[in-house]
Parts: structure tokens; sequence; C-alpha cells
């Protein structure tokens, strides 16, 4: 049975002009407008996002969640890190999404690629991270993986939690949100769904004729299924770049994606008036806490028309 509450939310425009107030006051109406709980801000770590998202978050009755997604620092910057997290936390912030893609090549400009120790060198930088965060209230979101990846991204999630248990990070485990992209990779809305308990043939790097893998927008429930077997039981999660294909170098297919956005958003609303209006392919498990739905990749689209 879903969750009685409304999970649907919108990552906001990454560029600096959409934070001015006129664009602002416009863009979080529309999002209220639209029935969304819940607002995604990227932020960089040398400088804050200005006070007057988080104040219009409060008039218009949105949750802010804040989303670091370059590379992580190390631990010896988390002085100059520190300040920027208490700043989002008198403001109202409770999430916040630590990372990016760290198990892909592209996650790693400035740090390089270190795939014999990718996992030690991850945990180093979020770990001092998460636990801060956990100091001031907030609680930290594991990043999304790249599906697949140059690490594959079920192996590399399962020896962090469990590199994490082994380090006695308590707090952490209790307290980790998790999160995953929500990309189609031109495959239906269907594709993994029942996750690895459904398709236990698929495995890193192979998946068999007749088998299905993560590389889907179910990809959440194969993350979800590794922590609940790992940790011993499910974890909240959040859904991001909800059916957006998350294929580079090809253009998108305009219609394509609007009808997938379409089904979407038809379960997340059906959901809210206790109707679950199943799509094909689309039954959210209980964990999943947010779906949110990018602008960039929205204006994008209608922008390649």
């Amino acid at each position: 049975m879903a969750q009685k509450y409304n999970r649907r939310g919108f990552s906001y425009f990454s560029s600096p002009e959409y934070l001015l107030s006129t664009h602002l006051e416009t863009w979080l109406y529309t999002i209220q407008t639209l029935g969304a709980s819940s607002v995604i801000f990227k932020s960089q770590y040398r400088r804050s996002i200005p006070e007057d998202p988080f104040l219009l978050c409060q008039e218009f009755k949105l949750e802010p969640i804040v989303h670091f997604p370059e590379e992580l620092p190390p631990a010896r910057k988390l002085n100059e890190v520190s300040v920027l997290f208490e700043v989002f936390a008198k403001r109202g912030v409770k999430k916040i999404i630590l990372g990016d893609r760290p198990n892909a090549k592209s996650g790693w400009p400035t740090a390089g690629w270190h795939f014999d120790n990718l996992v030690t060198h991850f945990l180093d930088r979020f770990v001092p991270l998460a636990n801060y965060a956990i100091e001031l209230g907030l609680k930290p979101v594991f990043p999304p993986l790249q599906p697949g990846g140059d690490y594959w991204d079920t192996s590399f999630f399962e020896s962090i939690i469990t590199s994490l248990q082994k380090r006695q990070m308590h707090d952490i485990i209790d307290n980790l949100i998790l999160s995953s992209y929500g990309m189609t990779f031109e495959k239906p809305l269907s594709w993994g769904r029942g996750g690895p308990e459904r398709w236990p043939s698929s495995k890193p790097y192979l998946t068999p004729e007749g088998q299905q893998d993560q590389i889907g927008f179910n990809h959440y429930e194969w993350i979800s299924a590794i922590a609940a077997r790992v940790m011993g039981g499910y974890r909240p999660i959040l859904i991001l770049d909800a059916g957006i294909p998350g294929i580079a170098g090809r253009p998108m297919d305009s219609e394509t994606v609007k009808e997938t956005h379409k089904r979407i958003l038809e379960v997340l609303v059906s959901e809210n008036e206790h109707t679950v209006k199943l799509a094909e392919g689309i039954a959210f498990q209980n964990n999943v806490i947010g779906c949110f739905f990018s602008l960039d990749k929205i204006n994008q689209l209608f922008n390649n028309q």
C-alpha cells in the first residue's frame, strides 16, 4: 500500500539567473501549483545559495533540499564546508545530498580515478561530511550513482554499506537517506521492476538474455534491495531526474519524454488522492519519499523543439 504523503518534487534550475527573485517567485509558485511538496537546489562548496530561495520555500510551503553535485572535498577542508552546512541548517534545510555519481570517472575531475581503492577514497571524504551534517540535525543523503557506471553501481553501493558497518558508523547508518536516478535509458518504465529478487541471474556487468537489470527507471528498487539485505531494513530514498532518457550524446525525443513524465506524474497524483492509479511498470515502494523532475532537463527538452 502506498504511503499517504506527497512524493512530488522538482530539481530547480542550476543556472544562477534563476535564483533572481523575479524568477524564483514565478517558478516556486508554479512548482507549488503543480502540487509538489519539495524542491532541490544545487549548491557549490565554495559559495552559498542566497537566502531568498529558502524564504520563498517557507512562503510556498515547499521543503528545500540541497544537493552538492561536485566532487566531495577532502576531509582537511571540512572546516570550510561546515560553514555552508550551518547556514543551510539555519535556513530550514533538513536533507543534503552529498555528491553525484562517485562510481563514474566523471565524478572525480580533481582527485582523479581510484578504481582499486575507490570505496575507501570515497568514504574518507563522505564520512566527515555526513557526521557533521548529523551533528547539525541534517540528514545526509547518499549520492545518486551512475546506473552501471565505470565501477558497477550495485557492487559499489554494497561495498560502501558494508564498509560503513565495519567502520561502525552507526550514526550515519541510522540517519542515512538514499538517492537514485530515475532515468529510463530508453527502456520501458517496467524495466527492472522487482529488483534482484525478480531478476536473480542479472549480475554485475552481465545481464543474460531474458533477464533485466537495474539500468532503468526502477534503479531505486535495486539499491533499496541491497540496503535492506545488508542493513536489515529498507531505507528512505529519493528518485532524481525522473523520466529522463539519460543517454549521453543522444538527443531526447520530446514526445516520448513528455509521455513518460505524464505517466509518472499520474501515479504520483493518484497516490496523493488515495486512488493509486498505476501506470504500466510504476508502483512506488513505500520507502520512496520523493520523486523529482529536473527543470533543467525539461527546459532543455522544450528549447530543443
